[in-house]
């Protein structure tokens, strides 16, 4: 027994030092790979940005720009794309590709056949326009088809232009994104720009990255001078300043889980041409100040002076709503309380675009002529009814129940106001109760905790 007990003892005694060994030699090998690493040298980031370099061609001055008169346009393009629905089960791709031929040069076909409908693009638009010009309701098969043009995927409105963009800076500057097909400024009847245009790409996800950037960051196409500024901003001269004051603050500190929103009134009696009189306030003259400040400690956190109507605010919600949802933005999703003194947060409504064919309209031949109904609505043309007529006088009858249609809706439209008016005034209303229940519970809790330290003292 004795012999086995130490054999069995040699032999932890050897596995012990074989383990030791083991990790001894796994230590010296990670020094030697972190002395090999260090004296290695190291390979610089070769990740850039290709968006960054491609802006770095563009960023000198933007005066001399090609003009691009009388150039061919882009062939191949997303406005060249048609789609083909109601297509026979037994058209062959070569068959869907030689119907387009005698029209221009095809490109990217594709055919569903079991579904009956296909896309094609041509060389030129306007080949693509005679295409369905002519192809559209012909009969193939015993089908009639249905040719329209497909929805451009890679198209970006683009809104807020200064009215020294061109189509050819538009392009140029979009261009770092990705390849322009084409890139138009709108402009009134007049040729005046409206201050929005259109770029349409090659490739979605093109667009998809000037997409992004675009709202992620600030993208700049222009350097707008002061008094170009001042046209439209009376805040031009100290904007800046401004605004660098306003980013420090709310860089500086966290607010606690309570916030304020209200209005303030700077006092200044001096030249200003968005200068208030407000008599409830103690300085009755001076510069009207919305702000967002920590409740607990008044700090200001950012604010946004009152120089009048503001362009960027959305219509469909009044100033006051505008407002708040701007001064917001820094404490947007952190779970805060906001406390406001006359407004209101109104839920925001999201609908589905609805979208309308303007260009093609309902032509003829879309109807099916042998309806019923199509054969009475016919049966007589366009007219202008005789006064003292059966159809004057039923006319006229409609005209006034649209009249009283009309004036029904604007009443309506005024009854919703006014509803809205009353529910703010309720929210105020409930917000002032609900600020002063808590405040009694607060001051219960207080003559109880010094109830309790009272009777402390007491039994002391």
């Amino acid at each position: 027994m004795d012999s086995v007990h130490d054999s069995n003892h040699n032999y932890e005694q050897n596995d012990h030092k074989g383990g030791n060994n083991m990790r001894r030699e796994y230590r010296d090998r990670i020094q030697r790979n972190d002395m090999n690493d260090r004296s290695r040298p190291q390979m610089p980031d070769r990740r850039k940005d290709p968006v960054k370099e491609r802006l770095a061609n563009v960023s000198g001055p933007t005066t001399n720009l090609q003009i691009k008169e009388g150039n061919e346009p882009k062939k191949f393009t997303g406005r060249c794309r048609l789609f083909v629905g109601n297509l026979p089960n037994t058209i062959t791709e070569e068959e869907f590709t030689a119907m387009f031929k005698p029209y221009g040069e095809t490109a990217e076909v594709f055919l569903n056949i079991s579904k009956g409908f296909g896309f094609v693009k041509l060389d030129t638009r306007q080949h693509a326009e005679a295409a369905k010009a002519a192809l559209d309701f012909s009969l193939k098969d015993g089908k009639y088809l249905r040719v329209r043009f497909a929805t451009h995927g890679a198209a970006l409105k683009v809104k807020n232009l200064n009215p020294w963009v061109s189509n050819e800076l538009l392009e140029t500057a979009f261009s770092i994104f990705g390849d322009v097909e084409r890139a138009v400024v709108i402009v009134d009847d007049r040729g005046r720009p409206v201050g929005e245009g259109i770029v349409e790409y090659a490739r979605k996800q093109s667009a998809q990255q000037a997409l992004k950037r675009c709202t992620d960051g600030c993208f700049i196409l222009t350097r707008e001078s002061r008094e170009e500024r001042r046209k439209d901003d009376k805040l031009a001269p100290i904007r800046e300043l401004c605004e660098l004051f306003i980013a420090k603050c709310s860089s500086l500190y966290t607010p606690g889980t309570n916030c304020t929103i209200d209005e303030s009134l700077l006092n200044f009696r001096g030249r200003c041409g968005f200068k208030q009189y407000i008599p409830n306030k103690p300085a009755k003259y001076g510069i009207k100040v919305f702000v967002l400040a920590d409740s607990a400690t008044y700090y200001f956190l950012t604010g946004k002076i009152c120089i009048g109507k503001d362009s960027n605010y959305d219509p469909n919600f009044s100033v006051p709503t505008n407002v708040v949802l701007e001064l917001v933005k820094p404490i947007e999703n952190t779970n805060r309380n906001i406390t406001t003194d006359n407004c209101s947060l109104r839920p925001v409504l999201v609908e589905p675009l609805e979208q309308r064919d303007e260009e093609d309209g309902l032509p003829e031949k879309n109807f099916q002529k042998n309806m019923p109904e199509y054969q009475k609505e016919r049966e007589m043309g366009p007219r202008l009814a005789e006064p003292g007529s059966f159809e004057f006088d039923y006319a006229n009858r409609w005209k006034q129940l649209y009249k009283v249609e009309k004036q029904k809706r604007d009443n309506l439209d005024k009854e919703i106001m006014a509803s809205r008016r009353r529910l703010d005034e309720q929210m105020e209303d409930s917000l002032y109760e609900h600020e002063t229940n808590m405040l009694r519970e607060k001051l219960r809790q207080l003559e109880e905790q010094s109830t309790y330290y009272q009777r402390e003292r007491e039994m002391r």
